[in-house]
């Protein structure tokens, strides 16, 4: 079978997979008519031009990829849960909750990143007459990286937030404690903060604001959202928060301690890391800066010592 034949023949084992694949667009178009009641004689709904409009604007991701995900989450979610479920969906809140996907949901993309490329890249390469060595290596080392890619990323995407989270943690309470001394109420202020920060920690406290519009309490809120991201200067600084609302502290005095606390951390870590940078600079300067020295500084002492001195 030569390269062509190879080609039509996984372009119709894809279109067959996306023919055979369910649709979400009618279970909820037919939901949606149970709960509205607006259905046309031929029992085709009201809503239906709009909600194909906007089922279309979605991306490939959320109309293809992610139903099959769910179709196969569901199924295996009859499973006991285990601690490692619990783990992955904290980690999974830690990270921002990519691409809306739940713990189930997570461990089925990682089996078909698991079982999918290494057997393609091995039939591929038979087809194209890999020799058989180069051909297990490539399967091996594909599989390996599908097996332990997704949770790599997950754990260096929750490492970015929380480094983020830390880092910008100064600024934010600085604006909020500006705005709460300026007369504003926290509400009001972190509300104005949220418009300011986009990064991580805009996101979370974005959270924790809806949550407290929503009815929840204060307290409630910034408790859960220490016990998810695990930050501890932002636990730090919650805990005093919440012990001032329970004591009656004024909110602007407990923002000014907590500011000037951070910004004082931010500048030890800052000094923590430039001494060590001299350390870290020694190993790449002895093995690669000072033999080129050497060579550029005894190479013509070497070669005028060779030539005056034959054997």
């Amino acid at each position: 079978m030569d390269l062509t034949s190879l080609i039509l023949v996984i372009a119709i084992i894809a279109a067959g997979a996306m023919f055979f694949m369910p649709s979400q667009k009618n279970t909820v178009v037919s939901r949606l008519e149970e709960f509205s009641g607006e259905k046309k004689e031929g029992g085709a709904s009201k809503a239906q031009p709009a909600l194909e409009d906007e089922e279309l604007q979605k991306s490939f991701f959320d109309r293809i990829i992610k139903p099959v995900l769910t179709g196969v989450a569901n199924a295996l979610s009859k499973r006991k849960k285990s601690d490692t479920a619990s783990q992955l969906k904290k980690e999974l809140a830690q990270a921002g909750n990519p691409g809306g996907l739940t713990p189930t949901e997570f461990n089925v993309l990682k089996l078909l990143l698991l079982f999918i490329p290494a057997p393609l890249f091995g039939i591929l390469g038979f087809f194209l007459k890999v020799p058989i060595q180069s051909l297990g290596i490539g399967c091996l080392v594909i599989f390996i990286i599908c097996f332990l890619g997704p949770r790599i990323y997950l754990q260096r995407l929750v490492g970015f937030r929380k480094y983020m989270i830390q880092k910008t943690l100064p600024d934010c309470l600085d604006l909020l404690c500006v705005s709460v001394e300026a007369g504003l109420g926290f509400d009001i202020a972190l509300a104005k903060l949220v418009t300011k920060f986009k990064g991580p920690l805009g996101e979370e406290l974005k959270g924790v604001l809806q949550e407290m519009q929503m009815g929840r309490s204060r307290r409630e809120s910034f408790k859960a959202l220490s016990d998810k991201m695990e930050v501890e200067d932002l636990s730090a600084f919650i805990s005093s928060l919440i012990q001032a609302d329970q004591l009656g502290v004024s909110v602007s005095k407990i923002l000014k301690i907590q500011s000037a606390q951070a910004r004082l951390k931010k500048r030890q870590r800052a000094e923590s890391l430039a001494m060590q940078a001299p350390v870290k600079m020694l190993f790449p300067m002895v093995g690669c800066i000072f033999p080129t020295i050497m060579v550029v500084l005894l190479g013509g002492v070497v070669f005028e010592f060779i030539k005056n001195f034959p054997r």
